[in-house]
């Protein structure tokens, strides 16, 4: 990861950027008044500076300005609710984003710090963050609000525009998608908190990154992967199995797995014996309670843990029965449209099989009467394979290639952005859709 300490480094190093932004604190000054300016009140922070301007209203504008680069404005509203919504941006990592009004000259400025990668301000008041990992470029587009969206670079750093705030990456937390907040502490860049768990994301090439789950100081584990496979992660099923595997807490009162052992040793002796028939008869011996760690090794020396149901992409816990939820006639419908649509399917072409197997899902999905999707496309296929319409995640090439072919042929499915999608399931019950000019006259 480009740090001697490793993930344990990573982790520690994060803790102490928390601890250190808690501790923040912000000391507003009041800036001497020139004639025909407005009251401003200035605070400093080790990133730059808050300015407070207050209006004749009473009302204020919260303005932060990057030295040597630019400012930009944060918000208005009271002084008092302005300076509380400095310090909460600024312990929570912030501000991000970059400068709206910047210095220009041949070209917008590009600050490099050590270890940051290369900063460029974009118009919209997010910026550009460029990585170099393994002789190749990362590029990072941070917005204002903290989200961010990663892409490598092919030609130039203007590619960032490309990217738009859909793309922001996102973290499955079962029914939830969380968004990953920036963090300035390289090589981290983005955190999640699902208390009381942390959850650190940091790329290792362009095409690779590590997500580690983190409680308290220890490590729970990590997964390494594309960008593809770590977006398709449910981090609720793999914390609460990290959860289960963490060696538990022992119980208060309770002896310790070695107290517990020595114990047992002892009984097994004639003295020992003749001496808990002593005890015995005075009151109950201190004995591990069911619960404890002790106890449990005791009782359980080899208990079996019970294999859990596969849930990341590849495996199954079983195909799901099909539900028929909408009225017969329409379900008909869509069933006679999608299988002339498999029919019309072109062998042997890149993404056709998996169209094949994608068609089956949209075809439970929307007799389930399923709500319409949109998404990129490892979003979409991932939803519907944890709902058990789809085997399994295919690869990102014919994934596309098997959308593509289904959009030239049905209203089902729908391009709206060059990476994101749509699965019209709802277009079933709205009359003047191209869907159901599709199907045809229903009774």
């Amino acid at each position: 990861m480009g740090y001697a300490s490793g993930v344990r480094g990573v982790v520690r190093r994060f803790r102490e950027h928390r601890l250190a932004l808690q501790e923040l604190a912000l000391r507003w000054r009041a800036e001497p008044q020139t004639k025909g300016a407005l009251p401003m009140e200035v605070a400093e922070h080790p990133g730059g500076l808050f300015l407070l301007e207050v209006m004749e209203s009473g009302s204020g504008r919260l303005v932060h300005s990057w030295p040597g680069w630019g400012r930009r404005t944060l918000g208005t509203g009271s002084p008092e609710q302005l300076r509380a919504e400095a310090l909460r941006i600024l312990r929570g990592g912030g501000p991000f984003g970059g400068p709206m009004i910047a210095r220009t000259g041949d070209h917008i400025v590009q600050v490099r710090e050590p270890q940051s990668g290369m900063r460029q301000t974009l118009p919209d008041g997010s910026e550009a963050r460029i990585y170099l990992l393994a002789q190749r470029a990362l590029l990072v587009r941070i917005w204002p609000n903290g989200q961010f969206a990663p892409m490598t670079i092919v030609k130039t750093a203007d590619e960032a525009t490309k990217l738009i705030e859909d793309d922001a990456e996102h973290l499955s937390l079962g029914s939830t998608r969380v968004p990953w907040i920036f963090t300035d502490m390289p090589p981290l860049i983005g955190t999640v908190r699902a208390d009381p768990y942390d959850l650190l994301l940091c790329p290792l090439r362009v095409d690779l990154a590590v997500l580690i789950a983190v409680k308290g100081e220890d490590v729970l584990g990590l997964k390494i992967g594309a960008w593809d496979v770590i977006r398709s992660i449910d981090a609720g099923p793999w914390l609460a199995e990290l959860a289960a595997r963490a060696p538990k807490a022992p119980t208060p009162g309770a002896p310790t797995p070695e107290a517990a052992a020595a114990g047992k040793t002892t009984k097994g002796a004639p003295g020992a014996q003749a001496a808990t028939g002593k005890q015995k008869t005075a009151g109950p011996t201190a004995t591990p309670k069911s619960d404890s760690p002790g106890a449990q090794a005791a009782a359980k020396p080899a208990s079996k843990q019970r294999k859990r149901a596969a849930t990341s992409p590849g495996g199954m816990p079983g195909p799901r029965e099909r539900r028929v939820r909408i009225k017969p006639a329409l379900a008909a419908a869509i069933t006679q449209h999608l299988a002339s649509v498999a029919a019309e399917l072109p062998a042997g072409v890149l993404g056709a099989a998996f169209a094949a197997e994608l068609l089956r899902a949209l075809e439970a999905a929307a007799l389930g009467d399923h709500p319409t999707l949109t998404g990129k496309t490892i979003e979409l296929f991932s939803r519907l394979h944890k709902r058990g319409f789809l085997a399994s995640v295919p690869a990102d090439q014919a994934g596309r290639a098997a959308l593509k072919l289904l959009a030239e042929r049905t209203p089902l499915v729908r391009r709206l952005h060059y990476r994101r999608w749509c699965f019209a399931f709802g277009d079933l019950h709205n009359p003047t859709s191209a869907l159901r000019v599709r199907l045809g006259p229903i009774e």
